[in-house]
């Protein structure tokens, strides 16, 4: 038994001497291979670190899948120790690929002292059916391993010096001690600036959950723990770094896989070593978990229009959403009473007391419709395309520019989480006869240009054509251009 496990483990050691001394010849055309640029997106709520995926924690998470066949990488076998390109030996046991998402948090000021939640954070899901190895835990990981290896340029200076190197296994030795038995938990190791565990100094955090046919791995790395001198990553959208990662399978003795993710088609020596051919990944915003759209018409003094608000997309259940319309109330007066907007919504909630509220608020100088609606169904939600409300205003006195609102609003999760939501303002389509130039009044621009379209200058089309034509009758003519001049000059009306 002994001397099983005293070859196994020169047969890794092998193995590794051959990973590193070999220098492997790519074989991807020249041309194909190019350093990918993409954008992670914040979060403001950041993950549980627990090996269990949980939807609503990744939904917004840049994501990509790689394995040998298809994706940005270099893919290579090891064969009793040889390199061999191009070829995987035992697709009956090799991984099938790896799905990888990643997000960051900012922080506070307490990340550039390696406290708090702002970093980078990872969830690789390996549809790997075997194991092999299990290292000590804390522990340099070597070839024998299935491990996640991050090569990050952080301030992005491409110089090699200012490199790390993180390894992160699903799996350490358990309390058997066997080398065979995975039952430990995952395992960390930085190699170039701090040759440790990480996770022993800084907040590293690690947690993993294996199955007999995949392993769910979760991680977190503190801005702290990529610090050069104490300078940190500078933590705002826009920000960019060099990132690149190598996937290792162990399927057993032979053979060993492993896919790399540089978009260079380079060695492993080489994609590892120069960080100017790392990917470029930038810092992005917080992304939308719902959208909602505040449509409304336009119409004269004394008319009516008809504001709306929808909800046309929404990635997460909401369960409880608050928003504000607020109005000058010299320019505007609401028509529609509270149980008339309340019947306008179809955002379902459980039916309970009080489930959607409206109340009209005043300030100083301007009004405010409220809404109100919590949803606290278990296994139902709003899905896209609800319409949360519809109220009517009365037009009081002529206004510069439509919309004429402003909205703000907040929404929150079922388990009280805040959600991040896209506003967008629309002017449904709605022709006012004689505003040709589409501005929801009636002034002599207008005028001027069906004069100018009456003498052949500049011709009307679409809904500019429509508006000027006042008569209606298919044509815009001298009498249309007269009558948008007449009402300007107060001498006529629609």
């Amino acid at each position: 038994m002994k001397t099983k496990k005293f070859l196994t483990i020169f047969l890794a050691i092998t193995i590794v001497t051959a990973l590193f001394s070999f220098q492997i010849q790519s074989s991807a055309e020249e041309g194909k291979f190019e350093n990918r640029h993409y954008t992670i997106p914040q979060t403001l709520t950041p993950p549980v670190i627990d090996g269990v995926m949980s939807e609503n924690e990744w939904t917004n998470a840049y994501h990509y899948f790689i394995n040998y066949d298809e994706g940005y990488h270099w893919y290579g076998t090891l064969l009793g120790g040889t390199v061999t390109e191009g070829i995987v030996q035992d697709k009956k046991d090799a991984c099938e690929g790896w799905d990888i998402y990643i997000q960051w948090v900012a922080g506070g000021d307490e990340a550039e002292y390696g406290e708090g939640d702002g970093g980078l954070y990872f969830c690789v899901i390996g549809k790997d059916k075997t194991r092999f190895n299990a290292p000590e835990y804390g522990s340099p990981l070597n070839a024998s391993v299935d491990v996640v290896q991050l090569a990050i340029d952080p301030l992005n200076t491409e110089h090699t010096a200012d490199r790390f190197l993180f390894d992160f296994a699903p799996y350490s030795k358990g309390e058997s001690g066997d080398i065979q038995d995975v039952s430990g938990p995952a395992s960390c190791y930085e190699h170039i600036q701090f040759k440790s565990d990480v996770s022993a100094y800084f907040n590293v955090q690690k947690a993993s959950v294996l199955t007999e046919n995949d392993y769910t791995m979760e991680f977190f790395i503190p801005w702290f723990a990529m610090h050069l001198d104490y300078e940190i990553i500078e933590r705002v959208p826009g920000t960019e770094f060099g990132l690149g990662f190598v996937l290792m399978d162990w399927v057993g003795a032979s053979p060993y896989y492993i896919a790399l993710d540089f978009g260079t088609g380079a060695d492993l020596n080489t994609s590892l070593t120069w960080p100017d051919l790392y990917n470029k990944v930038t810092l992005g915003g917080v992304p939308a978990d719902a959208e909602i759209t505040f449509d409304t018409t336009i119409a004269q003094v004394g008319e009516e229009i008809t504001a709306t608000v929808n909800l046309p997309t929404t990635k997460k259940n909401i369960g409880k959403l608050d928003l504000e319309i607020n109005y000058d109330p010299s320019a505007l007066e609401l028509i529609s009473t509270t149980d008339e907007i309340i019947q306008s919504s179809n955002f379902k909630t459980a039916k309970e007391d009080n489930s959607i509220t409206v109340k009209k608020l005043q300030t100083e100088d301007r009004n405010i419709l409220s809404f109100i609606a919590t949803d606290t169904r278990e296994n139902e939600s709003n899905s896209d395309g609800t319409t949360i409300l519809s109220a009517k205003f009365k037009v009081l006195k002529e206004i510069e520019e439509f919309p004429a609102f402003d909205i703000s609003v907040s929404a929150e999760d079922k388990s009280g989480k805040a959600l991040a939501i896209d506003v967008n303002k629309n002017i449904v389509s709605s022709i006012l006869l004689g505003d040709v130039n589409k501005n929801g009044k009636i002034d002599v621009a207008d005028a001027m240009k069906a004069f100018r379209h009456v003498a052949g200058k500049n011709l009307l089309d679409g809904d500019s054509f429509i508006a000027a034509d006042i008569n209606k009758n298919g044509s815009v003519d001298i009498q249309d251009a007269t009558k948008i001049f007449m009402i300007v000059a107060g001498k006529g009306s629609l």
